[in-house]
C-alpha cells in the first residue's frame, strides 16, 4: 500500500479513537451517567484505535 493511503487510514483511525473517547468516556462523565464498565470499554477501544493509528505510520 502506498504511503498516502496508509497516512489517510491512520488519520481515520485516529479520528475514530477521538470520537470513541468523547462519546463513550467524556459524554457520560459530563452527563453523570457513567459506569465503570462503559468507561473501561471506551478507554480500551480508544487506546486500540490510537495504537492502530500509530502502528500504521511506524510500519
Amino acid at each position: 500500500m502506498e504511503f498516502g493511503k496508509i497516512h489517510v487510514i491512520s488519520n481515520i483511525s485516529r479520528d475514530i479513537a477521538q470520537v470513541l473517547f468523547a462519546s463513550i468516556v467524556i459524554g457520560p462523565l459530563v452527563a453523570g451517567t457513567a459506569n465503570l464498565f462503559s468507561l473501561s470499554m471506551g478507554l480500551v477501544l480508544s487506546l486500540i484505535s490510537w495504537y492502530f493509528s500509530i502502528a500504521l505510520i511506524k510500519n
